[in-house]
């Protein structure tokens, strides 16, 4: 099942109370670190709020991210629905894109 998480520090937890007020969701704190977290599952919640945040204006990385996720969510089938290997393959290469953009980059010495 998709799932889409948003975590931000504390003091900008008024971001993931306005994500929960338009697409539902649940949160969560963690007080170790200072963090408030806003998740949302379900294929079409999911697809709603990265169309919201695909036609607004985010920094390119993210945008970058949002991107792959909305190809990625067109290809997940139904529960019922068996997935393609053409379909599972290409999942696969999504994932290991958002992996090499959500890396931090290597120091150099």
């Amino acid at each position: 099942m998709p799932r889409l998480r948003i975590a931000v520090r504390d003091d900008d937890a008024p971001v993931v109370y306005w994500c929960r007020s338009l697409f539902g969701g649940n949160i969560s704190r963690t007080v170790r670190t200072r963090s408030v977290c806003w998740q949302l599952t379900g294929k079409a919640r999911v697809l709603s709020a990265l169309q919201v945040l695909a036609s607004g204006v985010i920094p390119s990385k993210k945008r970058r991210e949002v991107r792959l996720l909305l190809e990625a969510i067109d290809l997940v089938p139904a529960p019922s629905v068996g997935i393609k290997p053409v379909a599972a393959q290409r999942l696969r290469e999504l994932r290991d894109e958002l992996k090499a953009v959500r890396a931090y980059p290597e120091k150099v010495a």
